[in-house]
């Protein structure tokens, strides 16, 4: 049998993925009253947990907590118009411990009180309902480098907190706090590239999502850990490495290009290690949109 040309081994190959994330969908959709841990989500999806949730919010176009989060709150939503369980009783079996915390997401999801939209009817929140996470539709060509790395280690500070995709003021105060320690310290010498991890993805609330400001230790070099300065150690190997050009608060896009329009057709499988970025620029020195960003990807 003929070997389909490579433009359709990527299209059948991003369908298998797609497939098997309706396939998750389907089944969060029919387990909304149980726990939904990621380890679970990703064997159902036959991803890894490393990858997994940055593979649902690429092929998917909002966080696997957004998607969860909108389902519960969209079964709530028809709950409280065709029966008359208690709002207390509906907002506990969505996963929500007050029904306080219950009417604040309700009011943020569909604009109006679970009482109101009981009150005034299903006409009140008809538009509400069928709102659609942002759409991925768009198509980023690309080509990554493949590079190998020895084991490297690194200094870091960990901070929490994401706001609209974005670690923005969490890289801030941990990369305040890694230069105000190097300046201290005279140890700029023994430190080359800065990096930052997100250990956590979308795979928690965003005000507990962690990012990892870090600086790569240059090789023999050593520096003691103290405070909130940690280290560790970055497990080498091969990496497919993308370039991201300009400002920061865009490059979740180039992430979620990486794992819908490269990885599926690649021919490459991930590696279980967390991927990083490596900024190349001085924010001090080059504007935002003129800086250049590595995102490392650990294959196989």
């Amino acid at each position: 049998m003929e070997t389909p040309p490579a433009p359709f081994q990527h299209l059948l190959a991003q369908q298998d993925y797609r497939k098997r994330i309706h396939r998750l969908m389907a089944y969060i959709r029919s387990h909304l009253n149980g726990p939904l841990s990621l380890r679970v989500l990703a064997d159902v999806a036959g991803f890894s947990p490393f990858h997994f949730h940055r593979l649902f919010s690429a092929f998917v176009g909002e966080t696997l907590g957004e998607y969860i989060r909108r389902q519960r709150l969209q079964r709530a939503y028809q709950q409280i118009l065709v029966t008359r369980r208690t709002v207390t009783e509906i907002a506990l079996e969505s996963g929500y411990e007050t029904p306080a915390a219950f009417t604040r997401a309700f009011r943020q999801a569909f604009h109006l009180s679970p009482s109101a939209l009981r009150r005034q009817g299903k006409l009140a929140g008809a538009a509400a309902l069928a709102a659609s996470p942002r759409g991925t539709l768009w198509r980023y060509p690309m080509e990554p480098e493949i590079r190998s790395y020895p084991d490297r280690k690194v200094i870091f500070v960990r901070s929490v907190g994401m706001v609209d995709h974005c670690f923005d003021k969490a890289a801030k105060r941990s990369f305040d706090i890694l230069r105000d320690f190097l300046n201290q310290h005279r140890a700029w010498h023994k430190i080359g590239n800065c990096l930052g991890i997100c250990p956590d993805g979308d795979e928690v609330e965003w005000d507990q999502a962690r990012y990892d400001g870090a600086f790569f230790l240059k090789p023999g070099e050593e520096i003691q850990p103290v405070g909130e300065i940690q280290s560790m150690i970055i497990p080498g190997g091969r990496f497919a490495v993308f370039i991201h050009h300009g400002i920061y608060s865009t490059l979740w896009q180039t992430w979620n290009a990486v794992y819908r329009d490269w990885l599926p057709g690649s021919g490459y499988e991930l590696r279980d290690v967390l991927p990083y970025e490596v900024y190349l620029d001085d924010p001090a020195r080059v504007p935002p949109d003129r800086r250049t960003t590595e995102i490392h990807i650990p294959i196989v």
